[in-house]
Parts: structure tokens; C-alpha cells; sequence
């Protein structure tokens, strides 16, 4: 927005003739004008703004004055509906509001906080949601201060930080450990962080909703880091046929695989290659996607029509790989399902 002319503490004013310059420049018949008064009186403040307002100026934004702090400082300028800038508003944050975080790096992707404040404002909460950017090397330093921050009660955690942040917390759920990997972290009255995993629920609520079975059915996924674990735990759980795991990186996906077979002896568990034939559902839950210049999680010309091709990035809805998948003829699922069906779980979590 263009800067606002400013009437400072004097008793200086704009004259006729330059206002009618500044209405024929904003094309409007009042002139927009912010009035400065932080070292004067509420009264002198209040009748500057009067005079100002006589001379054709409205009034957009009054700083509150040192003097009279305890005044609730109220004007009507040139039509302007009457402000109350002492008294907070329903959405206001105030000294009381209970802080939330994203934690992420980079933070420009992130998709819930719009949605976990709405839920807070719908439940009747004080609290808000910020985004957090946290590089990999500074999460423990910032874990350390959060503790101690009694105003902050949790935060969702995501890329790059699920599994770095199981061994910060004091507490995890035996979903997450099995996972290893958390990606809600909640912060008790006396400092301990507990975490937990839901990143494999929503990703099977998700694709339940939308009419995919899985149970008895072979499916192929790409990926190693938290979400890949925690949606390959969902899967193991909902009964799969045949699960094939694939990863550049074959050593993450050996410790995956020998977790699930614990876990879960009656399912097939396997090491695949970047080939996704022969699968009913694939699944890509790596990052790779979210960046232009991502190369594709795994070869996609070998897919096949009446396959289903199911995302994890959120943001671009639609990545290359579903591009791809679309004009072979598979039916695609967004990302954005797995996060919707985990924000109220998520509030519940965080104590909202």
C-alpha cells in the first residue's frame, strides 16, 4: 500500500489547495491521512484530528498517546466508523494468547496455520498459529528455548524436522516410536515436550474418503523420511497386500523394511526400484515435487492406465509426478486430503 500522508505533532496542516492536489491524486473526495500523536495529550490529539478532519482528511490510523494511557481513545474522522484502539477485538492477539507453531524450513509452503487458527476462533481459543522457520542445525537450540517460553503450547512439525525431533522430546507415543518420527509436538505446564504421529492416519483417512481401497491391494512408495514411515506403518496396518518400498537411498529404506516386518510379519514387505509397475496405488512421499527443478520421485513412464497416483507435497497441488499420472491415464490424490483429515486431531492435541 502507497505511504499515507502524515500530520506529525505540530500545528501544522495540510492547506486547502494541497489537499485538493492529494484528492485529485487518490481520486477520491476524502484524502486517506494518518495521524502521528504518541508524545501528546489524548485531548490535544483528539482535537488535531478534528481540524484535520474539517480540512477534508481521513482519518486511517491514530498511534495512542503516552498521556491519558488509560483513556480509551476513541475518534469518528470524515465518515470513518468510530475506532477503539485500547479495547481488543474477538481475533486481537492480547497478553493471553497461547502461542502455536509451524516448525519448518523453509517456512513459504506450510498450509495449516490459516486452518488450525480458524479452528481456534470456531472453539472459542486464544491462540494463534505461526509459522517457524527452523534451519536443521539450529532445531535443538530453538527446541531448548521453546520449553522454557510459557506462552507457547505446541507446534505442528514438518519438513526437514519429524524424525530430528523425536530424540528432543521427553515423551512420544508409541505410534511415533514405532515410526520414528513426530510431527505434533505439545509442551506441558512444567516444560516436557511430548510427541506423537499423524501423518499416517490422515494419508489413510485421505485416501479412504476418496473411495481408494488399500487392504489387499499392492502398493508401491517412494520415500524414506517421516511421512514415507508413518503412511507405510498406516498402510501395514490397514491390511496391504504387498508393500514395495523405494528410496535413492537404500539403507533408509532397509531399516524401514526390517521395522514393518516386526511389526507386521504377515504383510510382504519388499525392496523396489524406480520402476512402479504392477501396483494398484503408488505413492509418492518424499518432497520432490515442491521445487521446479525436482527431479521425479521415481520413473514415471512406466505408469500404467487405472493406477492410482497419490501425493504427498500440498504445494503446487498439482506436481509434475500427478501431471504425468493424469495424462497416462491414472487417477491421481492430491496432497492436501492428508493434512485436512489430521487438523482437527491435531487441535485436539495441541490442547485447543
Amino acid at each position: 500500500m502507497a505511504s499515507l500522508p502524515t500530520i506529525r505533532n505540530s500545528s501544522c496542516f495540510p492547506t486547502r489547495r494541497e489537499l485538493t492536489e492529494r484528492r485529485l491524486h487518490h481520486g477520491a473526495e476524502s484524502v486517506p491521512m494518518m495521524v502521528s500523536c504518541s508524545h501528546i495529550s489524548t485531548q490535544i490529539a483528539s482535537a488535531r484530528a478534528d481540524h484535520a478532519a474539517e480540512r477534508g482528511a481521513k482519518l486511517v490510523m491514530m498511534m495512542p498517546p503516552y498521556h491519558g494511557a488509560g483513556t480509551s481513545l476513541r475518534w469518528r474522522c470524515a465518515g470513518v466508523n468510530e475506532m477503539n484502539l485500547v479495547q481488543p477485538g474477538a481475533s486481537d492477539i492480547t497478553g493471553r494468547t497461547r502461542v502455536l507453531g509451524i516448525l519448518a524450513h523453509p517456512t513459504e509452503h506450510v498450509k495449516a496455520p490459516p486452518a488450525i487458527n480458524r479452528i481456534a476462533r470456531y472453539r472459542g481459543r486464544d491462540a494463534v498459529m505461526v509459522p517457524m522457520n527452523v534451519a536443521p542445525a539450529d532445531l535443538a537450540c530453538v527446541i531448548g528455548a521453546l520449553r522454557v517460553l510459557e506462552s507457547f503450547d505446541g507446534a505442528i512439525v514438518t519438513v526437514p524436522h519429524k524424525q530430528a525431533i523425536l530424540p528432543l522430546c521427553d515423551r512420544v507415543s508409541a505410534r511415533a516410536r514405532a515410526v520414528g518420527a513426530a510431527n505434533v509436538l505439545r509442551r506441558e505446564p512444567d516444560g516436557q515436550l511430548v510427541g506423537d504421529q499423524l501423518d499416517g492416519i490422515g494419508f489413510l483417512a485421505g485416501v479412504t474418503q476418496a473411495g481408494i481401497t488399500v487392504s489387499d491391494k499392492a502398493v508401491y512408495l517412494a520415500g524414506a523420511g517421516g511421512a514415507a514411515n508413518a503412511i507405510a506403518f498406516a498402510l501395514a496396518e490397514a491390511g496391504v497386500l504387498r508393500l514395495t518400498l523405494y528410496n535413492r537411498t537404500r539403507e533408509k529404506i532397509e531399516v524401514l523394511r526390517n521395522k514393518l516386518c516386526t511389526s507386521y510379519p504377515n504383510v510382504t514387505v519388499t525392496l523396489g526400484n524406480s520402476n512402479p509397475s504392477g501396483h494398484h496405488l503408488v505413492v509418492n512421499a518424499t518432497t520432490l515435487g515442491m521445487n521446479p527443478s525436482d527431479p521425479l520421485p521415481f520413473d514415471a513412464s512406466k505408469l500404467m492406465p487405472g493406477m492410482v497416483v497419490a501425493e504427498v507435497v500440498m504445494e503446487p497441488e498439482i506436481t509434475p509426478l500427478l501431471a504425468i499420472a493424469q495424462a497416462k491415464g491414472c487417477s491421481i490424490h492430491l496432497g492436501h486430503p492428508m493434512l485436512e483429515h489430521q487438523l482437527q486431531l491435531m487441535a485436539d492435541f495441541l490442547g485447543l
